[in-house]
């Protein structure tokens, strides 16, 4: 932003991120945190250690059934700040500084109480806990690197498999019909 007292020293500041994002110490909590892994890798900052926790994961995980946005989760689990964003607007481009700063640490706050909640939640819900911790926290990493490095597919093999999967359907749609 134009008005940013930063401008001067992104440098600085990516250096500042570096040192988070690297430091194994630092438990790190976001909402779709693969995109923001992709926004530090576009920065330059590719040395990520620590715990992740993804709100939008964690919501998933409690009901695979809602919106999983965050100004949604902030509706739907902090009423009193539902529409928070408002006072930025729809114009994103022109919003004088002030607003764009206050609405980014509140959320950042809002992503921060809904993972304490969400936390919480799944405590109670052993399997989900265990499959949040355990699958779906871990995989994040391993996702965001395949998206930002690609991967080989055997295309021969894909193409075998889907073949056997179509003759399955197939003959399951077969047996259907001659019952």
């Amino acid at each position: 932003h134009d008005e940013s007292p930063f401008i001067a020293s992104i440098a600085s500041v990516i250096s500042i991120l570096q040192r988070i994002f690297s430091n194994p110490h630092i438990t790190k909590v976001g909402q779709n945190v693969k995109f923001d892994l992709h926004c530090l890798a576009w920065l330059g900052i590719v040395d990520y250690r620590g715990p992740y926790h993804d709100t939008m994961l964690m919501s998933q995980l409690i009901d695979e059934n809602t919106s999983h946005k965050l100004k949604d989760l902030v509706r739907d689990y902090l009423s009193q700040f539902a529409n928070y964003e408002s006072e930025v607007g729809k114009g994103w481009e022109t919003a004088s500084l002030e607003p764009l700063v206050k609405y980014n640490a509140l959320d950042s706050d809002l992503t921060l109480r809904l993972y304490w909640i969400f936390t919480e939640i799944l405590l109670l819900e052993t399997p989900e806990i265990r499959m949040y911790r355990n699958l779906t926290a871990p995989a994040t990493m391993t996702l965001f690197h395949m998206e930002e490095t690609g991967m080989h597919v055997d295309k021969a093999y894909l193409i075998e498999s889907i073949r056997k999967v179509e003759k399955i359907i197939s003959d399951q749609e077969e047996m259907m019909y001659d019952h």
